[in-house]
């Protein structure tokens, strides 16, 4: 009994001190995205508490993908208007910019892969309706 006191009285500390840590870097990248400063005065920080050691590093910037007159990163996000719009519909909408859409996803949820053949039964149904069910999120009317 007292081995588990001992052991909990080290461990307990070290867990708060960790979460202030992180918690304070969180805050310190919070301040410079509120005031819009460049990508350079970011930091990537790796902190190991019992070395001590803050290791900060600039983050690179994401690949840019370019396909015909279009480029985007994984920072990008695609906006596509239509509430009531069908998977088939979203693919189509895809193939109209030259693009091959081979998988959708929510989050984790994989609303499509063309390598499911049980996935082919979602086409026609509504995207809202497939994420309802499959990644069971609710979609806020503004997105």
């Amino acid at each position: 009994k007292l081995q588990a006191k001992l052991i909990a009285g080290r461990i307990i500390p070290a867990i708060a001190t960790s979460t202030a840590v992180a918690t304070g870097l969180v805050c310190l990248e919070l301040y410079k995205v509120l005031q819009g400063v460049k990508l350079e005065s970011y930091r990537n920080t790796f902190g190991n508490l019992s070395l001590p050691l803050f290791a900060m590093a600039e983050p690179i910037p994401p690949k840019i993908f370019e396909y015909n007159s279009m480029k985007w990163s994984l920072w990008d996000r695609w906006i596509i208007e239509g509430q009531e719009m069908t998977t088939k519909e979203l693919l189509q909408w895809f193939s109209a910019k030259g693009l091959t859409c081979y998988s959708i996803s929510c989050g984790p949820a994989l609303i499509y892969n063309n390598l499911f053949p049980k996935h082919k039964e979602r086409l026609d149904k509504k995207v809202l309706d497939i994420v309802k069910t499959v990644a069971k999120l609710e979609i806020p009317e503004y997105r």
